[in-house]
C-alpha cells in the first residue's frame, strides 16, 4: 500500500512539475517574431521548417515578405540583429529558379529550389 501511495505521489509531482515548464515556441509563434523583428534567432528557428518544393506563398506565410529582390525569382530576409565582423548582414536567401541541366534554360518554378544562411552583401 505505501509503494502504491508512494507512486501515485510521484505521478502527482512530476505532473505538476511538467506543466510548470516553459513552453517551447512553435513555428507560428517564431513566424511572427520574425516578421516583427527580424532577428536571427527565430530565423534559425524557422530554417528547420523551411522544405524544398515548399510554394513562394508557404515560405512566406512563415517569414513574411522579403526584404529585397536582386533578380526575379530570388530573393532575401535580412537580419536585424547579425553581422559579420566586417558589417554585412547575415540573411537568409531563398530561391524559387532553377536551371535545366540541358538546355541551361533558367526555369521559374514558383517553388523553393534552395535556400542558404549567410552574408548578404547587397
Amino acid at each position: 500500500m505505501k509503494n502504491m501511495i508512494a507512486a501515485w505521489l510521484c505521478l502527482i509531482t512530476l505532473s505538476i512539475l511538467s506543466s510548470c515548464q516553459p513552453a517551447v515556441p512553435g513555428p507560428a509563434e517564431a513566424g511572427r517574431a520574425f516578421r516583427q523583428q527580424h532577428d536571427y534567432e527565430n530565423l534559425q528557428k524557422l530554417l528547420g521548417r523551411l522544405r524544398l518544393g515548399m510554394s513562394k506563398s508557404e515560405v512566406e506565410l512563415l517569414l513574411g515578405q522579403p526584404d529585397y529582390s536582386p533578380i526575379e525569382g530570388q530573393y532575401y530576409y535580412h537580419t536585424s540583429d547579425r553581422v559579420t565582423p566586417e558589417g554585412t548582414p547575415i540573411g537568409l536567401v531563398v530561391d524559387y529558379r532553377r536551371t535545366n541541366v540541358r538546355t541551361g534554360e533558367e526555369i521559374q518554378s514558383g517553388k523553393l529550389e534552395s535556400l542558404w544562411l549567410g552574408p548578404i552583401g547587397e
